[in-house]
């Protein structure tokens, strides 16, 4: 081979460039080329570079792999030319497959459990070239080993003349549809056969090409004389039409190209259905979660009525790909276990689908609705399932229900879905044309990402938009009480600049005295209220905020605008002024009075009409709906009232004469109360909306407190007094951060009669009003401001002479009470101090204080003991102890003593417990005692590990004298990937012969695993026993299905016990090592698996004395070597004159001595575990992954479990707590 011309270009090919182009040429490789193939792509390779031809010679030699390699290896002479070595190579390597060969192979190629798409599609086009068959043909096996029906569908009406423009179809689904897996066995069904399978060649014509149009040899089907055959019809499966020209079909419109996916009759069975309702019809539906859009039947929907146009006409997409024109639709109140539901069905032909309906992800995930699925039963349940209600029948509630169903609208759970008022628009006016415009507070780097994500979610909810105004306010993010972050804007410029709407507030004692005569209240709560009001669209310039992203500005009324509050009340105002004072509001607290339960049920179906109409919604959490008891204005709202109170006189009142007049406690009780509420003068002002209100704060390190007082005649009367403790941390804070928490804290306390109205605030520190202004303010502090716009208040300084009426509370705050606590519970932290609690506790302590009455001179039997082992001293019982008194301990205070000492000192062992308790304290059983409550330290138990022997022995199990009656299985690997694809080796091992079979396979699955025992078993028998570990390809359910068909009793062992399935455990090691020794190369070790498996079975087991071989065969195995010498030495040794029964025998004799002995050996070093059963509670060793950190610290047991089965042998089946 020469070539004909230089190369124009300067570049020297150099061998390794040569080589790296090449292809390989494996004999034994499906996909690599044949030998004519191997030569005729090197001549075209070296024509188009222009390769010298001892260049190509050189490469093309370092090319060959397995059998190709060793026969150039194994030749005597050299190739000089390249038409020896191509001719010597063909000649030497023939094709090993004919055409009907590979098209067998073809025939049962499918994509490999780690094979993607595009490496099934490559490695059936090299199979297919490499058979020399034709393009159709090649297409046509493509199709068959997909094995990923969504795309067998999709391209199933799809005619491909080549396999390039079937990749390109392939490729275009896989980016369409990203949630395919395209590289696992997951998405893998049945086999779909999409063409008839072209029939094989025989012999004779084999190198012939066949047509698939007319079926005949010669020509292809491209270049067919006869006219083509159209496509089978994916309608009705049958041929000589098209699906559009399908007979069984009727078209309504005559313009449609394809069709949405139809759902076949026959996985009816598969698919969820469930019966609804539309207006007094039921209709059985398809529930389908992977569905967009739901679908009506033509026929169901003209049923309904109330058809509609859809312009323009919506596109229908199926799994397939395929795309459905879709004009009209319905929209339907739907019925769904009580559950109403709206929702768009779109129309679609009666040939389309199998049901009438099909309910998709646009009505099943609508707001408030929650869908749950086990297994073949679908339910629709309701937000208002869990809603807060008082003491009402489960009729009432059901009543309840169908209310709030009615009017689900009305409410709402999240920013994308709350209500907007379409009856106002909040205007903001300001004093002055001069824009406001500060500059954007700083955001720490970290919390910029949660700024961008709230801004994201006001922008989706269209409650903000982006802005460029001359307006600007900076943003601050407020940490809430759950934790969470609030995006809160500092609008304080814009508030002095605002004109404020006047708005009258109405008096708190007209809103309560309203509640009078009623027993059930429902208080309703907005959710984001302010959201809900929008602003008019001259005044969102003003609303702007900067950001480190952008400008933004608000759609609808943000908090901390002044006039917000007011806005949004005569919202609410309008809503009541409708119910004829059914309805009592108070700002933002709303609350429906009823005297009975039907009455309060209309009145709220009657407010819940109102709000839909204009717009608004509610947070259904927060809402409380018929209560028999409710807060409103810092008042406990009951039915019991002043008639309660009077009952009793009321009932003396109403005696007849002939009754006698009886005056008992009741009575009395009942006057005495009436009397003192009359003629004692309260002690604070009743409040009065229309006075002026001061407002007075002081703070100190103690606790932090205000005052609510109100002009009168007589000068200032405190209206309500508020006092709390500081917390550690706010003990530690800045003077003048504790004076601004007092305003923050008193205000929000006084909320219900200031808001609406202006007051004045007065404190002694002067730095208030400089806070006031001050930018940019600390986080905190910063938060505390914007809790305060909404209020319309004066800051005036005053000495601190002058404030002493607030200076006492803040300096002696009132506590909030805490819980109940016993004595005990007061008492050890848990040094002995001086304060004599203890004398009381150990009087609390029956029999202590029957020993201390004894002491101090009460006669009984045991006296003489008592004196002679107690001492009461300094007003405490003490144990008379080898001449040493301790305090002796009652029964209620054991535990925290032993809890002191164990728990907060190191959590040691018993006995240094013991030794410390001593020195101080006495109580019988002291020992059983500590060592009780050790045992039930859950600390000790998660991280300490028992000392001495381990628990647990050795169990054997007999091995029966018959060969392959119980098998032991097990993988070794992965190892690294031999060129024919294998990655493990399977192991079987007969315990009673030593017997081993090994097989290289590529992965851990189940079939591999069937594959291998179906062999084995076709020479052997089937086994009774068969021991795996919990790998998956023993706990897989088509393997126990396996067992279960062939009558085998599957045993899998225990987690990290490799000893239970010792006998294929210690063959792993061994094939291991030698692998190891005797591997040349990591991508062929696969080809030396037979010789070990041989020398494992020839050669004489340590335990039985026998070669497995001998254990099986009745006569002498030729030896599978390759040596001449050795082979003619074996032929030629005599066979043992022994009988295999003897054998047999000897051979089991010694297997069970060499168990007694490990048995013996092993149980040496352990001894008998703890027996546990069903229902105790118990941890197990934590096995801590490795992360690259250390793992000294990580607890040495997790759980607690509790065993629900218990096993043989010591083992036992834990399940994890319910609730835990």
């Amino acid at each position: 081979m020469t070539s004909t011309r230089q190369p124009t270009a300067e570049y020297v090919f150099q061998p390794r460039d040569v080589i790296g182009i090449l292809p390989t040429f494996d004999p034994l490789d499906d996909v690599s080329p044949s030998a004519e193939q191997f030569i005729d792509r090197i001549e075209k390779l070296a024509q188009v570079y222009h390769w010298e031809e001892y260049l190509v010679l050189f490469a093309a030699q370092a090319k060959l792999k397995g059998p190709a390699k060793r026969w150039i290896d194994g030749l005597q002479t050299t190739f000089a030319t390249w038409e020896e070595f191509s001719k010597a190579l063909i000649a030497d390597f023939p094709s090993r497959f004919t055409t009907e060969d590979m098209r067998q192979r073809l025939d049962s190629s499918r994509r490999a459990h780690n094979e993607t798409t595009e490496e099934y599609f490559f490695r059936v086009c090299a199979m297919g070239r490499r058979a020399k068959l034709d393009d159709e043909t090649i297409v046509y096996y493509i199709r068959r080993g997909l094995c990923m029906k969504p795309l067998q569908t999709a391209i199933a009406t799809m005619h491909f003349n080549t396999p390039s423009e079937m990749l390109v179809a392939i490729r275009r689904f896989l980016a369409n549809d990203a949630g395919t897996n395209d590289s696992s066995n997951s998405v893998r069904g049945e086999r779909t056969n999409i063409l008839r399978s072209p029939p094989l060649l025989n012999a004779a014509n084999q190198n012939s090409r066949l047509c698939y149009n007319c079926f005949e040899r010669g020509h292809l089907s491209l270049n067919c004389p006869k006219p083509q055959r159209r496509p089978r019809c994916v309608k009705c499966n049958r041929t000589g039409h098209a699906q559009n020209d399908c007979p069984t079909a009727t078209r309504t419109e005559a313009n449609r190209r394809e069709t949405i996916n139809r759902i076949a009759q026959h996985t009816d069975n598969k698919l969820l259905t469930k019966t609804v309702e539309i207006g007094d019809d039921e209709f059985e539906c398809i529930v389908d979660s992977a569905s967009s859009c739901s679908l009506i039947r033509q026929s169901e929907a003209q049923r309904i009525g109330q058809i509609k146009q859809v312009e323009p006409s919506q596109q229908l997409k199926g799994f397939g790909g395929a795309v459905y024109l879709c004009n009209k639709k319905i929209i339907a109140t739907i019925r769904i276990d009580d559950v109403i539901l709206e929702g768009v069905l779109y129309i679609v032909d009666d040939e389309q689908m199998d049901k009438p309906i099909l309910i998709g992800t646009d009505i099943l995930l609508q707001e408030g609705r929650c869908c749950t699925i086990r297994g073949r039963e679908f339910k629709m349940k309701s937000e208002f399932e869990n809603i807060r209600t008082g003491p009402i029948s489960s009729i009432d509630k059901e009543q309840l229900s169908e209310v709030l169903e009615k009017w689900h609208k009305c409410f709402s759970t999240n920013l994308s879905t709350i209500g907007r008022s379409n009856s106002t628009e909040m205007e903001i006016r300001v004093t002055t044309s001069k824009p406001v415009s500060r500059q954007p507070y700083k955001v720490p780097f970290p919390r910029r990402l949660k700024v961008e994500e709230m801004i994201d979610e006001l922008l989706k909810a269209g409650i903000i938009r982006p802005s460029e105004p001359e307006y600007s306010s900076p943003v601050i993010l407020v940490a809430k009480s759950d934790g969470t972050d609030r995006l809160c804007i500092d609008y304080r410029a814009l508030n002095a600049i605002t004109v404020k709407e006047p708005f009258p507030v109405p008096s708190v004692e007209e809103q309560v005295a309203q509640l009078a005569g009623n027993s059930f209240f429902t208080t309703l709560d907005f959710i984001s209220g302010y959201y809900q009001i929008p602003i008019a669209e001259s005044s969102k310039k003003y609303t702007a905020f900067a950001t480190h992203i952008g400008q933004y500005e608000f759609n609808e009324a943000p908090f901390g605008l002044t006039n917000a509050p007011f806005k949004f009340q005569r919202e609410i105002r309008k809503i009541t002024s409708r119910m004829n004072r059914r309805v009592v509001s108070y700002v933002d607290e709303i609350i429906i009075p009823s005297k009975n339960i039907k009455e309060g049920l209309e009145a709220l179906d009657e407010f819940l009409g109102i709000l839909a109409e204009i717009g608004m919604t509610l947070n259904i959490k927060k809402c409380t709906f018929l209560a028999t008891e409710v807060s409103f204005l810092g008042h406990r709202i009951t039915k019991e009232g002043y008639a309660q109170i009077a009952l009793p006189l009321t009932r003396l009142l109403k005696t007849k004469d002939a009754e006698p007049f009886t005056w008992t406690f009741l009575e009395q009780e009942a006057f005495d109360t009436l009397r003192r509420a009359l003629y004692y003068p309260p002690i604070l002002e009743i409040y009065d909306v229309k006075r002026q209100h001061e407002v007075h704060t002081d703070a100190s390190s103690n606790g932090i407190a205000g005052v609510l007082l109100q002009e009168s005649d007589n000068g200032l009367k405190p209206v309500m007094y508020f006092s709390r403790k500081c917390s550690e941390t706010e003990a530690k804070y800045h003077s003048h951060e504790l004076e601004v928490l007092a305003i923050v804290d008193s205000l929000e306390r006084f909320r219900m009669f200031l808001i609406g109205k202006r007051f004045r605030v007065i404190t002694d520190c002067a730095a208030i009003t400089s806070t006031k202004n001050k930018t940019p303010l600390h986080p905190h502090i910063a938060r505390w401001w914007l809790r305060l716009q909404e209020f319309d208040c004066e800051y005036i300084h005053r000495s601190a002479d002058r404030m002493r009426h607030v200076d006492a509370l803040s300096r002696a705050p009132v506590e909030p009470p805490n819980p109940t606590k016993t004595v005990a519970d007061l008492v050890l932290k848990v040094e002995l101090d001086e304060h004599d609690f203890l004398t009381t506790i150990q009087l609390q302590d029956m029999k202590l204080a029957n020993i201390v009455k004894v002491l101090q001179g009460m006669s009984s039997e045991q006296a003489t003991q008592i004196r002679r082992e107690y001492v009461y001293k300094n007003n405490r019982l003490y144990r008379k102890v080898d001449g040493q008194l301790r305090f002796v301990v009652p029964t209620a205070m054991r535990w925290r003593v032993v809890r002191t000492y164990h728990d907060d000192m190191g959590h040691f062992a018993a006995e240094k417990i013991l030794d410390r308790l001593r020195k101080d304290f006495w109580f019988p059983k002291m020992r059983k005692y500590v060592k009780s409550y050790i045992s039930a330290c859950m600390e000790c138990v998660y991280n300490k590990t028992g000392t001495g022997k381990a628990e647990g022995q050795l169990y054997i199990d007999t091995v029966k004298p018959i060969p392959f009656m119980r098998l032991h299985l097990d993988h070794v690997g992965p190892l690294p990937k031999t060129s024919r694809g294998n990655q493990y080796i399977l192991g079987i091992t007969d315990p009673f012969t030593k017997f081993t079979v090994l097989k290289a396979v590529r992965s851990v699955n189940t079939q591999p695993v069937i594959r291998v025992l179906n062999e084995l078993t076709s020479y052997f028998g089937l086994p009774a026993i068969v021991v795996t570990d919990r790998g998956t390809a023993f706990s897989s359910h088509n393997f126990a299905e396996y067992c279960k068909l062939n009558g085998i009793q599957h045993i899998q062992t225990a987690v990290r016990t490799p000893r239970a399935n010792g006998s294929i455990e210690r063959i792993n090691q061994t094939v291991c090592k030698c692998l190891r020794a005797s591997c040349v190369s990591d991508s062929d070790w696969d080809t030396a698996i037979r010789d070990i498996q041989w020398t494992l079975n020839s050669n004489t087991n340590a335990t039985t004395k026998y070669s497995p071989n001998d254990l099986i065969f009745d006569f002498r195995l030729r030896d599978v070597v390759h040596n001449r010498l050795v082979q003619a030495i074996h032929d030629e040794a005599n066979d043992s004159q022994e009988s295999i029964d003897i054998r047999r025998e000897r051979a089991t004799k010694a297997i069970e001595a060499e168990q007694a002995k490990w048995k013996q050996r092993f149980d040496r070093q352990r001894k008998k575990p703890s027996q546990y059963q069903e229902g105790d509670l118990v941890v197990i060793t934590n096995v801590a992954p490795s992360t690259g950190f250390s793992r000294k610290l990580e607890p040495r047991y997790r759980g607690p479990y509790v065993i629900s089965k218990v096993l043989r042998f010591d083992r036992y089946v834990v399940e994890d707590i319910e609730g835990l």
